[in-house]
Protein backbone atom coordinates (compact mmCIF):
# COMPACT_ATOMS: atom_id res chain seq x y z
CA UNK A 1 0.00 0.00 0.00
CA UNK A 2 0.92 3.35 -0.88
CA UNK A 3 1.79 4.64 3.19
CA UNK A 4 1.47 8.03 2.18
CA UNK A 5 -2.24 8.16 1.57
CA UNK A 6 -5.15 8.48 4.05
CA UNK A 7 -7.86 9.30 2.41
CA UNK A 8 -9.75 8.96 -1.29
CA UNK A 9 -8.83 12.47 -2.60
CA UNK A 10 -9.06 12.60 -6.42
CA UNK A 11 -8.01 16.02 -8.29
CA UNK A 12 -9.26 16.22 -12.05
CA UNK A 13 -7.40 19.01 -13.45
CA UNK A 14 -7.33 20.39 -17.30
CA UNK A 15 -7.24 22.58 -20.01
CA UNK A 16 -10.49 23.94 -21.10
CA UNK A 17 -12.92 21.59 -22.76
CA UNK A 18 -11.40 18.51 -22.10
CA UNK A 19 -14.36 16.84 -20.54
CA UNK A 20 -13.53 17.56 -16.62
CA UNK A 21 -17.37 17.86 -15.28
CA UNK A 22 -18.16 15.07 -17.64
CA UNK A 23 -15.43 12.62 -16.06
CA UNK A 24 -16.50 13.88 -12.24
CA UNK A 25 -19.96 12.79 -13.15
CA UNK A 26 -19.09 9.72 -14.41
CA UNK A 27 -16.44 8.96 -11.65
CA UNK A 28 -19.41 9.49 -9.03
CA UNK A 29 -21.39 7.24 -11.46
CA UNK A 30 -18.97 4.03 -11.14
CA UNK A 31 -18.80 4.87 -7.53
CA UNK A 32 -22.20 4.72 -6.55
CA UNK A 33 -22.73 1.14 -8.60
CA UNK A 34 -19.48 -0.17 -6.21
CA UNK A 35 -21.73 0.72 -3.49
CA UNK A 36 -20.80 4.12 -2.46
CA UNK A 37 -23.79 6.70 -1.77
CA UNK A 38 -24.25 10.46 -2.07
CA UNK A 39 -23.74 11.46 1.53
CA UNK A 40 -20.11 9.35 0.71
CA UNK A 41 -19.49 11.13 -2.44
CA UNK A 42 -18.00 14.96 -2.06
CA UNK A 43 -17.87 17.04 -5.32
CA UNK A 44 -15.83 20.51 -4.60
CA UNK A 45 -15.05 22.65 -7.79
CA UNK A 46 -13.14 25.75 -7.58
CA UNK A 47 -14.05 26.53 -11.09
CA UNK A 48 -17.23 27.27 -10.15
CA UNK A 49 -16.67 28.75 -7.13
CA UNK A 50 -13.87 31.40 -8.90
CA UNK A 51 -17.79 32.51 -11.24
CA UNK A 52 -19.41 33.04 -7.57
CA UNK A 53 -16.71 35.38 -6.48
CA UNK A 54 -15.97 37.18 -10.18
CA UNK A 55 -19.74 37.08 -10.82
CA UNK A 56 -20.80 39.33 -7.53
CA UNK A 57 -18.00 41.21 -7.74
CA UNK A 58 -18.93 42.71 -11.10
CA UNK A 59 -22.74 43.01 -9.80
CA UNK A 60 -20.98 44.76 -7.11
CA UNK A 61 -18.75 47.06 -9.24
CA UNK A 62 -22.40 47.41 -11.73
CA UNK A 63 -24.18 48.86 -8.99
CA UNK A 64 -21.62 50.49 -6.93
CA UNK A 65 -23.83 53.57 -6.95
CA UNK A 66 -26.79 52.28 -5.72
CA UNK A 67 -26.78 52.23 -1.87
CA UNK A 68 -29.67 50.35 -1.35
CA UNK A 69 -28.43 47.34 -3.75
CA UNK A 70 -24.60 47.83 -2.21
CA UNK A 71 -26.02 47.14 1.31
CA UNK A 72 -28.03 43.30 0.02
CA UNK A 73 -24.55 42.70 -1.70
CA UNK A 74 -22.96 42.70 1.04
CA UNK A 75 -24.92 40.38 2.55
CA UNK A 76 -23.55 37.83 -0.05
CA UNK A 77 -21.86 34.93 1.20
CA UNK A 78 -18.92 34.92 -1.43
CA UNK A 79 -18.47 38.99 -1.06
CA UNK A 80 -17.83 39.22 2.38
CA UNK A 81 -14.98 36.89 2.11
CA UNK A 82 -13.64 38.84 -0.07
CA UNK A 83 -14.04 41.97 1.88
CA UNK A 84 -12.09 39.97 4.49
CA UNK A 85 -9.21 39.20 2.71
CA UNK A 86 -5.98 41.09 3.23
CA UNK A 87 -5.70 43.66 0.99
CA UNK A 88 -9.16 43.02 -0.98
CA UNK A 89 -10.47 46.56 -0.48
CA UNK A 90 -7.60 48.82 -1.89
CA UNK A 91 -7.38 46.47 -4.99
CA UNK A 92 -11.05 46.80 -5.58
CA UNK A 93 -11.00 50.13 -5.40
CA UNK A 94 -8.28 50.50 -7.58
CA UNK A 95 -10.46 48.24 -9.86
CA UNK A 96 -13.24 50.53 -9.53
CA UNK A 97 -11.26 53.67 -10.47
CA UNK A 98 -9.56 52.60 -13.68
CA UNK A 99 -12.87 51.65 -14.74
CA UNK A 100 -14.05 54.75 -14.05
CA UNK A 101 -11.37 56.79 -15.46
CA UNK A 102 -10.98 54.68 -18.15
CA UNK A 103 -14.88 55.27 -19.02
CA UNK A 104 -15.41 51.60 -18.99
CA UNK A 105 -19.29 50.23 -19.65
CA UNK A 106 -19.56 46.94 -18.08
CA UNK A 107 -22.49 46.46 -19.31
CA UNK A 108 -21.25 46.78 -23.13
CA UNK A 109 -19.22 43.40 -22.33
CA UNK A 110 -21.83 40.63 -23.13
CA UNK A 111 -19.99 38.08 -21.71
CA UNK A 112 -18.14 37.00 -18.55
CA UNK A 113 -15.72 35.37 -19.88
CA UNK A 114 -14.49 38.82 -21.48
CA UNK A 115 -14.65 40.51 -18.54
CA UNK A 116 -12.72 38.17 -16.65
CA UNK A 117 -9.85 37.80 -19.08
CA UNK A 118 -10.13 42.04 -19.02
CA UNK A 119 -6.65 43.27 -17.95
CA UNK A 120 -8.45 45.57 -15.75
CA UNK A 121 -9.17 42.47 -13.19
CA UNK A 122 -6.17 41.25 -13.23
CA UNK A 123 -5.23 42.24 -9.52
CA UNK A 124 -8.66 40.91 -8.65
CA UNK A 125 -8.50 36.87 -9.76
CA UNK A 126 -5.10 36.69 -8.43
CA UNK A 127 -7.02 37.62 -4.85
CA UNK A 128 -9.80 35.49 -5.88
CA UNK A 129 -7.20 32.40 -6.79
CA UNK A 130 -5.21 32.92 -4.05
CA UNK A 131 -8.14 32.47 -1.64
CA UNK A 132 -9.54 29.51 -3.37
CA UNK A 133 -6.30 27.68 -3.44
CA UNK A 134 -5.73 28.59 0.49
CA UNK A 135 -9.67 27.03 1.07
CA UNK A 136 -8.34 24.07 -0.56
CA UNK A 137 -5.13 23.10 1.31
CA UNK A 138 -6.87 23.74 4.68
CA UNK A 139 -9.79 21.35 3.29
CA UNK A 140 -7.12 18.65 2.25
CA UNK A 141 -5.51 18.86 5.57
CA UNK A 142 -8.93 18.80 7.68
CA UNK A 143 -10.05 15.88 5.55
CA UNK A 144 -6.58 14.15 6.01
CA UNK A 145 -6.67 14.67 9.97
CA UNK A 146 -8.44 11.12 9.89
CA UNK A 147 -8.66 7.93 8.14
CA UNK A 148 -12.41 7.71 6.61
CA UNK A 149 -11.73 4.50 3.91
CA UNK A 150 -15.93 4.86 3.09
CA UNK A 151 -15.55 8.13 1.89
CA UNK A 152 -14.00 9.93 -1.52
CA UNK A 153 -13.43 13.84 -2.43
CA UNK A 154 -13.19 14.95 -5.61
CA UNK A 155 -11.75 18.38 -6.77
CA UNK A 156 -12.38 19.82 -10.23
CA UNK A 157 -9.67 22.04 -9.57
CA UNK A 158 -6.57 24.02 -11.51
CA UNK A 159 -4.69 23.83 -8.74
CA UNK A 160 -5.77 21.36 -6.04
CA UNK A 161 -2.76 19.06 -7.48
CA UNK A 162 -0.42 21.34 -5.71
CA UNK A 163 -2.78 22.48 -2.66
CA UNK A 164 -3.62 18.86 -1.95
CA UNK A 165 0.08 17.04 -2.79
CA UNK A 166 -0.98 13.65 -1.60
CA UNK A 167 -3.97 13.89 -3.56
CA UNK A 168 -4.11 11.25 -6.71
CA UNK A 169 -3.96 14.19 -9.36
CA UNK A 170 -4.92 13.66 -12.92
CA UNK A 171 -4.85 15.92 -15.99
CA UNK A 172 -7.25 16.04 -19.02
CA UNK A 173 -6.27 17.57 -22.23
CA UNK A 174 -7.59 17.77 -25.71
CA UNK A 175 -6.83 18.59 -29.16
CA UNK A 176 -8.12 22.11 -30.12
CA UNK A 177 -9.98 20.98 -32.74
CA UNK A 178 -12.17 18.48 -31.29
CA UNK A 179 -12.28 20.81 -28.21
CA UNK A 180 -13.61 23.65 -30.56
CA UNK A 181 -16.24 21.43 -31.67
CA UNK A 182 -16.77 20.18 -28.19
CA UNK A 183 -17.29 23.41 -27.05
CA UNK A 184 -19.62 24.78 -30.33
CA UNK A 185 -22.07 21.85 -29.87
CA UNK A 186 -21.91 22.02 -26.52
CA UNK A 187 -25.90 23.57 -26.05
CA UNK A 188 -25.95 22.94 -22.09
CA UNK A 189 -23.09 25.83 -21.64
CA UNK A 190 -24.43 29.40 -20.90
CA UNK A 191 -24.73 32.02 -23.27
CA UNK A 192 -21.55 33.01 -22.83
CA UNK A 193 -20.17 29.95 -24.27
CA UNK A 194 -22.37 30.17 -27.82
CA UNK A 195 -20.64 30.41 -30.72
CA UNK A 196 -21.37 31.53 -34.32
CA UNK A 197 -19.20 28.93 -36.04
CA UNK A 198 -17.03 25.83 -35.18
CA UNK A 199 -13.77 28.02 -35.79
CA UNK A 200 -14.78 30.66 -33.34
CA UNK A 201 -15.08 28.55 -30.47
CA UNK A 202 -11.60 26.59 -31.11
CA UNK A 203 -10.48 30.12 -31.36
CA UNK A 204 -11.60 30.96 -28.52
CA UNK A 205 -10.94 28.01 -26.26
CA UNK A 206 -6.92 28.15 -27.74
CA UNK A 207 -6.90 31.74 -25.90
CA UNK A 208 -8.46 30.57 -22.46
CA UNK A 209 -6.02 27.69 -22.50
CA UNK A 210 -2.59 29.99 -23.32
CA UNK A 211 -4.17 32.37 -20.49
CA UNK A 212 -4.79 29.87 -18.06
CA UNK A 213 -1.04 28.93 -18.58
CA UNK A 214 0.59 32.30 -18.23
CA UNK A 215 -2.20 33.08 -14.99
CA UNK A 216 -0.53 30.28 -13.43
CA UNK A 217 2.67 30.96 -14.29
CA UNK A 218 2.48 34.68 -13.30
CA UNK A 219 0.96 34.13 -9.67
CA UNK A 220 2.69 30.76 -8.28
CA UNK A 221 5.51 29.94 -11.07
CA UNK A 222 3.61 26.80 -11.57
CA UNK A 223 3.52 25.57 -15.61
CA UNK A 224 0.46 23.66 -15.31
CA UNK A 225 1.80 22.24 -18.02
CA UNK A 226 4.30 20.05 -16.64
CA UNK A 227 3.63 17.01 -16.46
CA UNK A 228 5.47 16.26 -13.65
CA UNK A 229 2.78 17.65 -11.49
CA UNK A 230 0.82 15.17 -12.38
CA UNK A 231 0.15 11.25 -11.50
CA UNK A 232 -2.50 10.64 -14.61
CA UNK A 233 -2.82 12.21 -17.93
CA UNK A 234 -5.37 11.67 -20.24
CA UNK A 235 -5.27 13.16 -23.77
CA UNK A 236 -9.76 12.93 -23.85
CA UNK A 237 -9.65 13.78 -28.08
CA UNK A 238 -11.68 10.73 -29.55
CA UNK A 239 -11.69 9.05 -26.02
CA UNK A 240 -15.12 7.17 -24.39
CA UNK A 241 -16.60 8.82 -21.19
CA UNK A 242 -16.84 5.85 -19.98
CA UNK A 243 -12.93 4.56 -20.40
CA UNK A 244 -12.08 8.11 -19.20
CA UNK A 245 -13.83 7.25 -15.81
CA UNK A 246 -13.02 3.55 -15.93
CA UNK A 247 -9.52 4.45 -16.43
CA UNK A 248 -9.16 7.28 -13.63
CA UNK A 249 -10.94 4.94 -10.98
CA UNK A 250 -8.38 1.98 -12.04
CA UNK A 251 -4.84 3.91 -11.82
CA UNK A 252 -6.19 5.35 -8.65
CA UNK A 253 -7.22 1.87 -7.12
CA UNK A 254 -3.06 1.11 -8.44
CA UNK A 255 -1.87 4.57 -7.18
CA UNK A 256 -3.25 3.33 -3.09
CA UNK A 257 -2.12 0.20 -3.50
CA UNK A 258 1.62 1.12 -5.03
CA UNK A 259 1.44 -0.34 -8.06
CA UNK A 260 2.84 0.69 -11.39
CA UNK A 261 0.54 1.48 -14.15
CA UNK A 262 0.94 3.83 -17.29
CA UNK A 263 0.56 7.35 -16.67
CA UNK A 264 -0.34 8.96 -20.02
CA UNK A 265 -2.99 7.47 -21.45
CA UNK A 266 -4.69 8.67 -25.34
CA UNK A 267 -7.23 7.73 -27.80
CA UNK A 268 -6.40 4.30 -29.71
CA UNK A 269 -7.22 6.19 -32.72
CA UNK A 270 -5.10 8.99 -32.46
CA UNK A 271 -2.13 6.13 -32.98
CA UNK A 272 -0.48 7.20 -36.21
CA UNK A 273 1.10 3.22 -37.50
CA UNK A 274 4.24 2.89 -38.72
CA UNK A 275 3.53 -0.35 -40.57
CA UNK A 276 0.85 -1.79 -42.61
CA UNK A 277 -2.38 -3.58 -42.01
CA UNK A 278 -0.94 -6.72 -42.80
CA UNK A 279 2.03 -6.92 -40.63
CA UNK A 280 -0.99 -5.93 -38.05
CA UNK A 281 -3.10 -8.73 -38.35
CA UNK A 282 -0.13 -11.27 -38.86
CA UNK A 283 1.20 -12.24 -35.60
CA UNK A 284 4.45 -11.31 -33.74
CA UNK A 285 7.20 -13.79 -34.17
CA UNK A 286 7.17 -16.46 -31.95
CA UNK A 287 3.92 -15.25 -30.41
CA UNK A 288 0.43 -17.21 -30.02
CA UNK A 289 -1.06 -14.18 -29.90
CA UNK A 290 -3.66 -13.35 -33.11
CA UNK A 291 -5.33 -10.27 -33.19
CA UNK A 292 -8.54 -11.77 -32.33
CA UNK A 293 -7.59 -13.45 -29.23
CA UNK A 294 -5.43 -10.52 -28.10
CA UNK A 295 -8.75 -8.43 -28.51
CA UNK A 296 -10.76 -11.25 -26.96
CA UNK A 297 -8.31 -11.33 -24.14
CA UNK A 298 -8.52 -7.33 -23.72
CA UNK A 299 -12.55 -8.03 -23.50
CA UNK A 300 -12.15 -10.31 -21.12
CA UNK A 301 -10.12 -9.24 -18.64
CA UNK A 302 -9.58 -5.31 -19.40
CA UNK A 303 -6.25 -3.87 -20.75
CA UNK A 304 -3.41 -4.16 -18.11
CA UNK A 305 -2.69 -0.49 -17.18
CA UNK A 306 1.15 -1.11 -16.69
CA UNK A 307 1.56 -3.05 -20.39
CA UNK A 308 2.58 0.72 -22.41
CA UNK A 309 2.96 1.16 -26.20
CA UNK A 310 5.72 3.03 -27.45
CA UNK A 311 5.29 6.20 -29.42
CA UNK A 312 7.35 9.31 -30.75
CA UNK A 313 4.76 11.97 -30.12
CA UNK A 314 6.78 14.25 -33.46
CA UNK A 315 4.97 17.90 -34.02
CA UNK A 316 1.90 16.73 -31.55
CA UNK A 317 1.57 13.40 -33.67
CA UNK A 318 1.43 10.02 -32.16
CA UNK A 319 3.63 7.99 -34.10
CA UNK A 320 3.31 4.11 -32.98
CA UNK A 321 6.92 2.36 -32.38
CA UNK A 322 5.73 -0.36 -30.66
CA UNK A 323 2.26 -2.08 -29.88
CA UNK A 324 0.58 -1.83 -32.96
CA UNK A 325 -0.99 -5.37 -32.32
CA UNK A 326 -2.33 -4.04 -28.99
CA UNK A 327 -3.37 -0.54 -30.16
CA UNK A 328 -5.86 -2.42 -32.32
CA UNK A 329 -6.51 -5.39 -30.01
CA UNK A 330 -7.95 -2.46 -27.56
CA UNK A 331 -9.80 -0.70 -30.35
CA UNK A 332 -11.28 -4.58 -31.16
CA UNK A 333 -12.35 -5.29 -27.39
CA UNK A 334 -13.84 -1.72 -27.29
CA UNK A 335 -11.88 0.15 -25.80
CA UNK A 336 -10.77 3.80 -26.44
CA UNK A 337 -8.07 4.65 -23.83
CA UNK A 338 -4.79 2.94 -24.04
CA UNK A 339 -1.30 3.97 -22.40
CA UNK A 340 1.96 5.15 -23.91
CA UNK A 341 5.45 5.87 -23.41
CA UNK A 342 6.39 8.89 -25.77
CA UNK A 343 10.05 7.98 -26.66
CA UNK A 344 10.73 11.18 -27.89
CA UNK A 345 11.23 12.83 -24.15
CA UNK A 346 13.84 9.75 -23.13
CA UNK A 347 17.65 9.97 -24.47
CA UNK A 348 17.17 6.75 -26.28
CA UNK A 349 14.30 8.67 -28.00
CA UNK A 350 16.35 11.70 -28.53
CA UNK A 351 19.85 10.00 -30.03
CA UNK A 352 17.04 8.05 -32.47
CA UNK A 353 15.54 11.66 -33.75
CA UNK A 354 18.99 12.83 -33.94
CA UNK A 355 19.90 9.95 -36.17
CA UNK A 356 16.77 10.21 -38.23
CA UNK A 357 15.37 6.92 -36.78
CA UNK A 358 12.06 7.43 -36.01
CA UNK A 359 8.90 5.57 -37.01
CA UNK A 360 7.59 6.59 -40.73
CA UNK A 361 4.14 6.08 -42.49
CA UNK A 362 3.30 5.79 -45.70
CA UNK A 363 0.00 7.77 -47.28
CA UNK A 364 -1.81 4.12 -48.11
CA UNK A 365 -1.10 2.96 -44.52
CA UNK A 366 -2.54 5.58 -43.13
CA UNK A 367 -5.98 5.40 -45.43
CA UNK A 368 -5.96 1.48 -44.77
CA UNK A 369 -5.98 2.51 -40.82
CA UNK A 370 -8.58 5.06 -41.46
CA UNK A 371 -10.70 2.04 -42.75
CA UNK A 372 -10.25 -0.07 -39.92
CA UNK A 373 -10.65 2.51 -36.83
CA UNK A 374 -13.82 3.75 -38.79
CA UNK A 375 -15.48 0.18 -38.20
CA UNK A 376 -14.17 0.15 -34.64
CA UNK A 377 -15.52 3.57 -33.64
CA UNK A 378 -18.68 2.57 -35.66
CA UNK A 379 -19.34 -0.47 -33.61
CA UNK A 380 -18.67 1.65 -30.16
CA UNK A 381 -21.08 4.33 -31.06
CA UNK A 382 -23.57 1.79 -32.29
CA UNK A 383 -23.66 4.47 -35.72
CA UNK A 384 -23.01 2.68 -39.17
CA UNK A 385 -22.98 6.30 -40.38
CA UNK A 386 -19.79 7.75 -38.44
CA UNK A 387 -16.64 8.19 -40.51
CA UNK A 388 -13.24 8.94 -39.42
CA UNK A 389 -10.79 10.95 -40.93
CA UNK A 390 -7.04 11.55 -39.14
CA UNK A 391 -6.80 14.53 -40.64
CA UNK A 392 -10.14 15.49 -38.14
CA UNK A 393 -7.25 15.00 -35.26
CA UNK A 394 -4.40 15.72 -37.14
CA UNK A 395 -4.97 18.66 -40.00
CA UNK A 396 -1.53 19.00 -41.45
CA UNK A 397 -1.63 14.89 -41.15
CA UNK A 398 -0.80 14.43 -44.93
CA UNK A 399 1.84 16.72 -45.20
CA UNK A 400 3.84 14.51 -42.80
CA UNK A 401 3.57 11.09 -44.21
CA UNK A 402 5.07 9.52 -47.30
CA UNK A 403 3.44 9.69 -50.59
CA UNK A 404 5.37 6.91 -52.98
CA UNK A 405 3.70 8.88 -55.94
CA UNK A 406 6.15 11.43 -55.05
CA UNK A 407 9.47 10.14 -54.12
Amino acid sequence: MNNKIKNRIITISGEPVSGKGTAVRNIVEELKKSGYNDEKIHIISTGQKFRDYFEKIIEFIRNIDDPKKIGELSQNEELRELFEYHGFREILTETILEIKNNNIDLDSIGKIAELNDSKVFDKIRVIIDKLIDERTKVMGQQINEQERPDEVWIFDSRMAFNSIPEAFSVRLTASSKIAGERLFNDKTRGKEDRYDTVEEAEKEREERRIGEIRRYKDIYGIDIEDEGNYDLIIDTTYAEAKDISKTILECEKLYREGKDFGKTWASSLTMIPSQTIRETIQPQPGSKWTLDLLGEEIKENGYDPKVTIKIFKLDGINFISEGHHRNVANLFAGNTLIPYIDLAKTDYGKKRIERGLIPTCRIEQLFDFEDIYERFLRRIKGDESIEFHFTDIYPDILSKVWNPQER
